[in-house]
């Protein structure tokens, strides 16, 4: 389901006509890998490999917390070679203040990170040999360059990352959420489903309400008549 949402969301399906796609949602511990060709989700796999070893391997060595390693894996890997010594992190420790390189931070992930392409490729290997195909990586894994680079450069097939953008948040990892509301709309009008979670007796209320006030009962109406009665009672 996760997947097919995706595919509604991105508009897969018409993309996929014209080439094989595959279809990686990223996570933190799984990764949904999709097929499509000729406008269909052909197959699904769930692989429960994703962010979480690379994520192991920076709390381990810096010991940071969670929440910065996956803040560090999925924004502070976007630079290249010519850039390693850049800091991407500062932090203290032992009252000593230090610093984070990029290439400190690939050297420490790329033992799980060249691991999980290696699954990957391995997965998609006959696809790969007998296809034109393509990448889409979405989820938390979109916003890792780093991955999108060496999955391009093991397979030597386009790889694009795809972000939300049909409500206007655009973040990665609620793709399936934006797409299932969007498959959940489509059911509902195919099956001629007139359902809402909205209180439409409320909803009506308060819309009359506001009628009333626009067409007779401004705020300006309201002043107007206040000082219509006040000159009255003068007179």
């Amino acid at each position: 389901m996760n997947n097919y949402s995706i595919c509604k969301e991105a508009a897969l399906f018409e993309r996929s006509l014209a080439d094989t796609l595959v279809l990686l949602d990223v996570g933190i511990d799984t990764t949904y890998l999709s097929l499509l060709s000729k406008g269909k989700l052909l197959s699904t796999e769930v692989i429960f490999d994703g962010l979480g070893a690379m994520m192991n391997n920076i709390m381990n060595k810096y010991h940071f917390s969670k929440e910065v390693a996956l803040h560090l894996l999925k924004y502070s890997t976007d630079y290249d070679e010519i850039h390693k010594d850049d800091t991407v992190f500062i932090y203290s420790e032992n009252d000593k203040q230090i610093s984070l390189s990029f290439g400190e931070l690939k050297e420490c992930i790329s033992p799980s990170l060249n691991t999980y392409i290696d699954r990957i490729m391995t997965m998609c290997g006959p696809i790969i040999e007998k296809t034109n195909c393509n990448f889409i990586i979405t989820g938390d894994g979109a916003d890792m360059k780093l991955m999108a680079d060496t999955l391009k450069s093991a397979s030597e097939k386009d790889v694009n990352t795809y972000y939300p953008d049909s409500i206007g948040v655009r973040e990665a990892e609620y793709t399936a959420i934006y797409g299932s509301l969007l498959v959940y709309r489509e059911k509902a009008l195919f099956n001629n489903q007139n359902v809402t979670c909205v209180d439409m007796l409320q909803y009506d209320a308060t819309v009359d309400h506001r009628k009333i006030d626009v067409e007779g009962e401004s705020l300006t109406m309201k002043i107007k008549n206040l000082f219509d009665q006040y000159k009255n009672k003068e007179d």
